[in-house]
């Protein structure tokens, strides 16, 4: 998957770091280009973790009860955009879905947000 992103990128003429979680929140790989900032790894990361398994990417939490996998996932991503900044460019946030369940999520950062979209669709496509 990471190797598919890196080339699809290489194709679009652009830099990008990529992370892969599972759906238990678990990173499974990373990339981060040559040239690129450090700061775009941990937007991929956030980006990912942001896919909650659930399928809800804007996840709100109201009180009551402990929080699910994917609340907890959600606070994470919230946590770094609120210490660093939203991404400077979306896109580039999807699911893993293997069997008709989600499997975990894949985030692609420092291109434009089509860019981070199609890089990330390219990966997904290699599974």
């Amino acid at each position: 998957m990471v190797a598919a992103a890196e080339n699809k990128a290489e194709q679009l003429g652009v830099e990008v770091a990529v992370a892969v979680y599972d759906a238990a929140g678990h990173p499974v790989a990373a990339v981060r280009m040559d040239g690129l900032g450090p700061n775009e790894m941990v937007y991929a990361a956030a980006k990912a973790l942001s896919a909650a398994p659930e399928g809800d990417m804007r996840l709100t939490l109201y009180g009551g009860g402990a929080p699910t996998r994917a609340q907890t996932m959600m606070m994470l991503e919230r946590v770094i955009t609120d210490a660093m900044g939203p991404p400077p460019n979306p896109g580039g946030t999807f699911q893993i879905i293997l069997g008709g369940k989600p499997d975990g999520a894949i985030g692609v950062s420092g291109a434009s947000a089509e860019q981070n979209d199609e890089i990330a669709q390219a990966a997904l496509a290699a599974l």
